[in-house]
């Protein structure tokens, strides 16, 4: 059998493996395919199975593909402004306006903007895409959660918000921190929550085929980490964050912790998000059966196909809609028209819909935009059916 180390305890295990997902990518893309979830068999800790290339290839996807719709600008939007108020609520208990604060991947300082216009002074942020950036207001230095630009014993607390479930190696970043972090200061860790994953129904999977997401925390095995970094447990916060579009809710948790001496404390049971995680992937194979019955009704229908991204994917390769009558793929994004194919098929403008006939079908699979694409649909005069699965 194969072996694989544990982020977080280090322990050599045989594969446990929780979830063995087939899923396509675009032609090109450094993204990779297939979506392989193990849980540890000593610590009870969740996490995707990926080689050293394949984490590489992770990296050149955010400097890529995955950069230029997350970093364009400082999002103002409400969902975001709730956010920034709810993590700013827990971080303002354990910090003053003077403190030094340090938000690790920071993106283009959301978050340092809204600290500065609470009157916060000493901001600073580390963001591991794009050139190191001189605000009035605070600082950007280009880094990573893994190697931190900072000098030891600096900063007064420490943010890393929706950051610690993308990385490879969790104990080094916890190292990390410990060193740039001045004794006794605070660490705000803010992600998905996985023990409450399947109370969030969004799509089949979702929450694993987020694939930048290659961690699967609850509130034990961060308790664990930290208990091992000698962080200290301090409180948790459960929340719902609404990501745009306002569809797709994520159960969020939010742990601070205290850098200690070192210090055991009870981490809850650790085994228990391995049995929440095995009752959730079940259920979404019963919800991907009905899925397959769907498209096997669809083989002999000219099928447009409207949405080239996760959930594309997940139906291209779980179902068997790479063998229905395909008359075109549509997705609204220049930069997929313009770079990708998905298996040697052009990625097209909605305008093809204007030549289709009558008896055609669209399958919609950006199911966070249904709404808008069927609007869309009807504009451009299309005498045929649409339906989402």
């Amino acid at each position: 059998m194969n072996k694989y180390e544990c982020p977080l305890c280090r322990n050599v295990n045989t594969d446990d493996m929780l979830l063995n997902l087939e899923c396509g990518i675009l032609n090109d893309s450094f993204l990779y395919k297939d979506i392989q979830v193990l849980i540890c068999e000593i610590c009870g800790h969740a996490f995707n199975k990926l080689t050293n290339e394949q984490y590489n290839n992770l990296l050149k996807y955010y400097a890529t593909e995955y950069t230029a719709s997350n970093l364009a600008s400082v999002n103002k939007d409400k969902n975001t402004t709730i956010k920034y108020l709810k993590l700013y609520n827990i971080v303002s208990k354990y910090s003053n306006k003077k403190s030094r604060v340090l938000d690790i991947g920071c993106a283009n300082g959301g978050f340092l903007a809204y600290l500065h216009n609470k009157g916060y002074t000493d901001l600073h942020g580390v963001e591991p895409i794009g050139v190191e950036e001189k605000y009035a207001e605070f600082s950007i230095k280009k880094g990573t959660a893994e190697k931190i630009p900072y000098e030891d014993s600096y900063f007064d607390i420490i943010c890393m918000d929706q950051v610690l479930e993308h990385v490879y190696d969790v104990g080094k970043v916890f190292d990390e921190i410990n060193r740039v972090i001045k004794p006794n200061g605070f660490l705000c860790v803010s992600l998905p929550n996985a023990s409450k994953y399947h109370k969030k129904y969004f799509f089949d999977f979702y929450f694993f085929l987020l694939k930048e997401h290659i961690q699967h925390f609850d509130l034990s095995h961060l308790k664990f980490i930290g208990n091992l970094k000698n962080f200290k447990y301090v409180e948790h916060k459960n929340s719902d964050l609404e990501e745009r579009p306002a569809k797709i809710i994520f159960p969020n948790l939010t742990v601070v912790f205290q850098l200690h001496s070192p210090i055991k404390i009870k981490t809850g049971n650790i085994k228990k998000l391995k049995k929440i995680l095995q009752k959730y992937t079940k259920k979404e194979y019963i919800k991907l059966k009905k899925k397959q019955n769907i498209i096997n009704n669809l083989k002999q229908t000219p099928l447009y196909i409207w949405g080239i991204h996760r959930e594309f994917f997940y139906l291209w390769k779980n179902t068997n809609l790479s063998k229905c009558n395909i008359q075109g793929l549509i997705d609204s994004n220049k930069h997929k028209q313009e770079n990708f194919k998905v298996d040697s098929i052009l990625i097209q403008d909605k305008k093809i819909l204007k030549k289709a006939s009558k008896d055609s079908v669209v399958l919609i699979t950006a199911f966070a935009h249904v709404d808008k694409i069927k609007k869309e649909i009807k504009e451009l005069g299309f005498k045929g059916k649409f339906i989402n699965v």
